[in-house]
């Protein structure tokens, strides 16, 4: 066998070794990605799970001593919200799952990808407006509440400002203890898929 024979049969395994590596490497992306969007269903349930125990945890006292009809409007607006966007987009999610499984076609996998990612940050951003609308309606019913009595010898003003702060503090608490949550789990699992879309995009 001749150099130049050998070179070819070289060359022929190089490109045999580059394509074997190419589907192995989609493969994988396919399954990495199959598995992220389970892991959002299964925090996505969790999620549910937490806000439908919510009214076995805390009494439902302070739901029933709202007057304000826009406010009694507004809880029932969000609590649906919290429970049924677990859900439509554990479906999405779903229908996500079937279509990468289902196709051996790069652009298409990276199509979903990015709609998995941008699903997901539209998700974040869903839950992060309405804890803040939740923050700024607790302030409003506890600043009409008679349920708070002011305490004798401070002025009304005074009394506004610590109640307001009082929530203020209260809410950012609870949404950092929200914000480390959707980090960890959330921001963790947005990281993958932005892998995955790099990788993809170099297969390309």
């Amino acid at each position: 066998m001749t150099e130049l024979e050998l070179l070819k049969e070289h060359w022929s395994k190089q490109d045999d070794f580059q394509v074997v590596s190419r589907e192995e490497l989609h493969k994988m992306i396919k399954k990495s990605s199959s598995n992220i969007l389970k892991w959002l269903i299964a925090a996505n349930i969790f999620e549910l799970s937490f806000f439908l125990l919510l009214p076995f945890i805390f009494s439902s006292d302070a739901n029933v001593s709202i007057k304000n009809p826009i406010i009694i409007k507004v809880t029932y607006i969000l609590d649906y919200l919290l429970v049924s966007l677990p859900i439509i987009f554990s479906i999405v999610y779903l229908y996500l799952i079937s279509n990468i499984h289902t196709t051996d076609s790069i652009s298409l996998l990276l199509k979903n990808i990015f709609r998995a990612r941008k699903l997901l940050n539209v998700y974040i951003i869903l839950n992060v407006c309405i804890f803040l609308i939740i923050l700024y309606t607790g302030i409003f019913e506890a600043l009409n509440s008679d349920r708070i009595a002011q305490p004798t010898g401070v002025s009304a003003f005074t009394y506004n400002i610590i109640v307001v702060l009082s929530c203020i503090f209260v809410g950012v608490i609870f949404m950092l203890i929200i914000w480390s949550f959707y980090k960890l789990i959330y921001g963790r699992l947005l990281k993958k898929l932005n892998k995955n879309y790099k990788e993809l995009k170099d297969l390309e």
